[in-house]
């Protein structure tokens, strides 16, 4: 396995050229670049998105993986990540912009931190033209503070996550676990006894996510599956897990949806 890295790509029909072309254009002009970049690209894609590909594949080492079906991103990219022949993968999506020294600094912290096995940093938000600044989405620096939080909510921004290939193999790859397929795979790769962290500053810039209307029964029963499949890797205790559950019940069972939505939307709640 090479000391380099790869930089994994996740494309669908709906990946504007645009968008694209931004977010190659930002990993190829790193301080650091990648020995490859792996293009995962699900259904049909337009011919300029097309053309931008090929452009790049004809001046790096640029492999395209295409799949007829959108079989979800978690199942494509843990085909594509057998493919990846580099210790480390950075995952990157089409909407990402990843900042000038991002690879530098996330490469630094490996070679000084060798027993971390996910590395993961802060997101400057953007609004929908991907112009104005709206926010900076801030995860936990420290391991202490990431497992405590992993059991409310996210404690990785997934765009800007550098990781050794070995550990998310080890755990099965990115299931296919809608709605919590990170959430998942980062409790499997801490409950293995991996070493985590994030970067306390700004790796990526990227579109701010507006989070869908919740359905309340599929969302509780698939958050009530993540805190079991928890449990399972010794991430939290049975106690925690029932009482996880019981908040979880009475914010997604018992809260009207109006206000289940708003709080969704505004991060003002958390499980």
């Amino acid at each position: 396995m090479k000391k380099g890295f790869s930089v994994l790509f996740y494309i669908n029909e709906k990946s504007t050229p645009a968008c694209l072309k931004r977010s190659l254009d930002s990993v190829l002009s790193n301080t650091v670049c990648p020995d490859e970049i792996i293009a995962v690209v699900f259904g049909s894609i337009s011919q300029e998105a097309q053309q931008i590909l090929d452009d790049v594949k004809s001046r790096t080492n640029l492999q395209v993986i295409t799949y007829s079906i959108d079989f979800g991103r978690a199942a494509g990219l843990h085909k594509a990540l057998s493919k990846c022949s580099n210790e480390r993968v950075a995952l990157q999506d089409v909407d990402t912009i990843s900042l000038p020294d991002r690879f530098e600094k996330q490469l630094a912290y490996f070679n000084e931190h060798s027993d971390v096995a996910v590395l993961g940093g802060w997101c400057q938000e953007m609004d929908d033209n991907s112009r104005l600044p709206t926010a900076i989405r801030e995860v936990p620096e420290s391991e202490k503070e990431i497992q405590p939080m992993l059991k409310r909510r996210a404690s990785f921004v997934c765009r800007t996550v550098m990781f050794k290939q070995e550990a998310v193999l080890e755990v099965g790859g990115e299931q296919d676990f809608p709605m919590f397929e990170n959430d998942y795979l980062w409790s499997q790769i801490i409950g293995k006894g991996y070493k985590t962290a994030n970067l306390p500053e700004v790796l990526v810039q990227a579109r701010a996510y507006r989070y869908p209307e919740v359905l309340a029964l599929p969302y509780f029963r698939m958050k009530k599956e993540l805190f079991y499949e928890m449990r399972l890797a010794g991430v939290i205790s049975s106690f925690t897990y029932y009482r996880m559950v019981c908040n979880c019940f009475v914010r997604y069972m018992l809260m009207p949806n109006w206000l289940r939505n708003l709080f969704h939307n505004e991060r003002l709640i958390s499980d």
